[in-house]
């Protein structure tokens, strides 16, 4: 029985910080990409990377 459950027993390697903060600063962009893309054919801007923020775009 002790035998059978150490034969399944698989490592797990968890990823470096510095890995991790490249992974999540990427995956923000990618996103606020993707809400940019959507909003800007929808009319309304993301403030990120939207160039008119406040401005009455009907004026």
């Amino acid at each position: 029985m002790n035998e059978e459950k150490e034969e399944n027993i698989e490592t797990i390697y968890l990823a470096k910080w510095e890995s991790r903060f490249w992974v999540w600063l990427i995956d923000i962009l990618m996103v606020e990409v993707f809400l940019s893309l959507i909003a800007n054919g929808s009319g309304f801007p993301i403030p990120l990377l939207s160039k008119q923020i406040m401005t009455n775009p009907r004026g």
